[in-house]
C-alpha cells in the first residue's frame, strides 16, 4: 500500500507531512533492497553495496527528522511516522532477517504521534507523566556507518 493523496481532509490535516512520506517511502523500497543486495553480497561487491546503502540512509536522514518533527493529524500522516518507525528498526547486521526491537526511541516516536492523533496529549498531562521529547534522531554528529553498514 502506497500514500493515498486522495483524501481532502487527511491532505489538508498534513499536507507537509505527507508530502514528506511521498518522498521517504520509494527511499525505504530502495534502502530494503540495497540492504538485501548488500547482505547477500560477495566480498567483491560488498563495498559498492555498502557504499549504496549508505548513500541511501544519508538521503532518508533529513527527512526521517522532518517527519519526526512534525505534528500528526490524520491516519495519512501516522502511517508515514510508521514508516519512519518500520526504516529505523531495519536488521542491524549483515544477514538478519529480524527487526530490530532493542532501541526504544522509533518506538517514543510512534507513540507520541498515537497520542496526538488519538487526541491523548491531555490525558497524559493529567496523569503527570509527561511524552518523550522527540528531538531529531539523527543529525550531523552521528557516527558514520562502516563498511558493515554498523556505526563506526
Amino acid at each position: 500500500m502506497t500514500i493515498d493523496r486522495s483524501s481532502t481532509t487527511e491532505q489538508t490535516l498534513d499536507a507537509e507531512l505527507i508530502e514528506l512520506g511521498v518522498r521517504f517511502e520509494p527511499l525505504v523500497v530502495q534502502y530494503y533492497a540495497a540492504e538485501r543486495r548488500w547482505s547477500g553480497s560477495s566480498a567483491q561487491a560488498y563495498d559498492a553495496t555498502a557504499d549504496a546503502l549508505h548513500a541511501i540512509h544519508n538521503d532518508m536522514k533529513p527527512l526521517a527528522n522532518a517527519i519526526n518533527a512534525a505534528s500528526v493529524a490524520s491516519i495519512a500522516g501516522l502511517r508515514v511516522k510508521a514508516l519512519v518507525a518500520l526504516w529505523e528498526i531495519a536488521p542491524l547486521c549483515k544477514g538478519d532477517t529480524e527487526f530490530s526491537f532493542d532501541d526504544a526511541y522509533p518506538f517514543q516516536q510512534l507513540f507520541t504521534a498515537v497520542v496526538e492523533l488519538c487526541g491523548l496529549k491531555d490525558k497524559i498531562a493529567a496523569t503527570g507523566c509527561k511524552l518523550p521529547n522527540i528531538g531529531l534522531a539523527y543529525d550531523d554528529a552521528d557516527e558514520e556507518l562502516d563498511d558493515d553498514g554498523e556505526e563506526a
